[in-house]
């Protein structure tokens, strides 16, 4: 009988770390002395990296559902019966078992978190935002944070006078390690989903850089757009904001 291969790019798929897992289990469980009760303690020890982030992001759901239960009114018993709230899960769940970086596992847990409370803004917007955090890094969620509400990111007073775009992001955040061109890049795809906007933005996008002057009323103007403030409130935690729609 033909097994089925896993494409190469499922997360489910074993990694050499994985079989790295069952073969040193293998081998214990092939010594006289130690035998099969030793690798089973070894197994349970030293689970396999994909198995490990199975649990956490899990673990993770499932307490904070327990927390938002009484803010919410939440019955978990209604959930497995909540047919978008399942295929949330799902597609969360593929994309987190694709990453280790904290801040995308926070956004997807938080996507999950706002299905099961009822703070979405619709079955269409939620998987078009849950492929923007599959694509994006956690700079682009920090940069859109920045766009959002740059006052809590920059003072004006700590800027040269008539500042660039790049020159705020500068201030706002420790960007001398990132390569060249890296921040245009976060910036050209926000702009190309339509969740950053504004004259600024216009002017900075058709000369695709960040160099583009400000005045001082510019550094700390609100350049996200309703889908860009939709987007970041369904990867926020529910706990900190109201029911609420597009």
């Amino acid at each position: 009988m033909a097994t089925m291969e896993l494409p190469e790019d499922n997360p489910l798929k074993p990694t050499k770390g994985d079989l790295a897992h069952t073969v040193t289990k293998a081998v214990v469980a092939a010594v006289p002395v130690i035998g099969s009760s030793a690798a089973e303690l070894l197994g349970a020890l030293i689970r396999p990296p994909v198995a490990k982030r199975l649990e956490a992001w899990c673990e993770g759901i499932t307490q904070r559902l327990a927390e938002l239960e009484k803010q919410f009114a939440l019955d978990p018993a209604s959930l497995p019966a909540n047919e978008e709230f399942i295929s949330t899960v799902q597609h969360a769940t593929q994309i987190a078992m694709r990453t280790h970086q904290e801040e995308k596992i926070e956004a997807l847990r938080n996507a999950v978190l706002n299905v099961a409370v009822g703070t979405t803004p619709g079955a269409d917007l939620q998987l078009m935002f849950m492929t923007f955090v599959d694509a994006f890094t956690p700079w682009h969620l920090r940069v859109l944070r920045f766009f959002q509400k740059p006052e809590l990111f920059v003072s004006v007073s700590t800027l040269p006078p008539s500042p660039t775009l790049y020159q705020v992001i500068g201030e706002a955040f420790s960007i001398g390690l990132l390569p060249e061109g890296f921040f245009e890049q976060v910036f050209r795809d926000l702009k190309a989903r339509s969740l950053i906007g504004g004259e600024d933005i216009q002017e900075s996008y058709r000369a695709e850089s960040l160099h583009v002057y400000l005045s001082k009323e510019q550094v700390t103007a609100k350049r996200t757009t309703l889908l860009g403030d939709a987007f970041l409130a369904f990867i926020e935690s529910p706990r900190q904001q109201p029911k609420r729609g597009l």
